[in-house]
Parts: structure tokens; sequence; C-alpha cells
């Protein structure tokens, strides 16, 4: 049974890209495999984003943000709205034959589900791994961790955490 949008978990799952061609190679893959997926898409005014659903009913969002020297800032917080971003004149500008590979970062959010406690056994993201490049990587991550209040399990190689 598929969980309801307001139970316990993610709100959608985001990659950032580092480019606009490698994120165009990306929408136009997804696009193309399962088109039944796509969302919709906007202008962030800081970021540009592409949106769709996994398999479980997450929402994923593929984006690339601008550089921080052109974002607009009002009040010291970064100005942000949501317009129109027309997808398939996005790919015909970014999209090249010479922009297969691609490097993106990931990141998740709980913004439907805040203060919605343990998710029961429904379908949906149940776990994430993320390989780091080594001992002192993972030890700083673990300080990060605990600078944040979160409990981590750390068994010398491996460092679990609960979603909290």
């Amino acid at each position: 049974m598929p969980a309801s949008p307001r139970d316990a978990g993610f709100f959608h799952t985001t990659l950032l890209f580092d480019s606009e061609a490698t994120l165009a190679a990306s929408v136009y893959s997804v696009a193309t495999k399962a088109p039944g997926t796509f969302t919709g898409s906007s202008d962030r005014l800081v970021s540009k984003a592409f949106y769709f659903t996994d398999p479980g009913g997450n929402g994923v969002e593929l984006y690339w943000d601008r550089d921080r020297a052109e974002w607009g800032w009002v009040h010291g917080q970064d100005e942000m709205s949501t317009l129109f971003l027309d997808p398939n004149a996005y790919l015909r500008e970014h999209l090249s034959e010479s922009a297969g590979g691609y490097h993106h970062h990931m990141a998740m959010n709980t913004w439907n589900s805040a203060g919605a406690g343990r998710r029961g056994r429904t379908l949906g993201l149940g776990r994430v791994d993320i390989v780091v490049p080594g001992a002192d990587d993972l030890a700083s991550l673990g300080e990060r961790m605990s600078h944040h209040g979160i409990a981590t399990r750390n068994d010398g190689q491996t460092l679990s955490f609960d979603d909290p």
C-alpha cells in the first residue's frame, strides 16, 4: 500500500548538477525512459529545476544552481520564486551530444511530513548508502552529525544513523 503524502517520509529527493548541459542530459534521459514521471519545471531565480516522481510516488528534483553572485537578496534572504520554465526550450538550448556524463550532489527533505514520527512499513525510500572517500571523511561526517545532535552508530568502517 503506498504511503499518504502526509505520512512520515521524504517530500522529494534533490540532485544538484554542476552545469546546465549535464542537467539537460539527465532530464532528457529520464523524460525519454520514463515519460509519464515528469511533473513540472520552474525557474526559482536561484536555480532551474525539473520535477519527476519515482515508482513509489516520491518526488525527484533535478536542478542547477545559478552562481551566488547572480542571486537577488532581500533583507538578507535569497530572493526566490517559481517562474515558468519551458522544458523543451531548455533542452533545445542546453542539450548537446557531448553532455553524456554528469556529476551531481544529493539532498533529501521532509517538508510534507515534518513532525510525523517514524514511518510505517509502506512503499518508499527505506535506506540510503553514501560512500565517502576515506576514514577522515567518515570521521568528519560523524562530527557534523554529533554537532547537530543526531545519534550515530560507528563500527569503524560504517557510520549509520536513523532519519530524524
